[in-house]
C-alpha cells in the first residue's frame, strides 16, 4: 500500500513532538491501527465515506480494543463491518444482536426480535450452524 504525501505528513505529524518512549508509543499504536484500516478498505473496497455502485459492504463505525503489549496497552478502534444483499441476492443481514456468549437464550432471544420484526417463512433454526434447534416460542 503506497501512501501519498498527504497522508504521510498526517502519520507523522504526531511524532515531531513526542519525546522517545512516548514516540515508540505512538508507533506501536499507529502502525497497527493504520494496518487495520487498510484492510478493511481492502475488504469493503472503497475508502471510507467512498461510495460505489457494485458494493455490498459499508463500515459501521468502530468497538474499542485494548492491545497489551511491552510498550503498555495501546487504544486500537476495531472497524466494524455490515454486509447487505449481494448481486445475485445469495445473503441478507436480518439482523444484527450482540452478546455474551452465543448460547440458546442468546439465539432464542434474537430469533424471536426477527419474528418480531415481521420475519415469517423461516421455520426456527433453518440453516443455523448451531448445536441446537431453536425451540417454538
Amino acid at each position: 500500500m503506497a501512501l501519498s504525501r498527504s497522508d504521510l505528513l498526517r502519520l507523522t505529524e504526531p511524532l515531531r513532538s513526542a519525546d522517545g518512549i512516548e514516540l515508540i508509543r505512538t508507533l506501536a499504536q499507529r502502525i497497527p491501527q493504520e494496518l487495520i484500516e487498510a484492510e478493511a478498505t481492502a475488504r469493503i473496497g472503497a475508502e471510507p465515506g467512498e461510495h460505489t455502485e457494485a458494493r455490498t459492504t459499508w463500515r459501521n463505525g468502530h468497538r474499542d480494543k485494548t492491545l497489551t503489549t511491552q510498550a503498555g496497552d495501546l487504544e486500537l478502534a476495531i472497524p466494524k463491518v455490515r454486509t447487505g444483499i449481494t448481486e445475485d441476492g445469495g445473503r441478507e443481514v436480518l439482523g444484527l444482536m450482540a452478546g455474551d456468549s452465543e448460547t440458546e437464550v442468546f439465539w432464542a432471544a434474537f430469533l424471536r426480535s426477527l419474528r418480531e420484526r415481521g420475519l415469517s417463512g423461516v421455520p426456527p433454526g433453518h440453516r443455523l450452524r448451531c448445536r441446537w434447534r431453536p425451540r417454538a416460542t
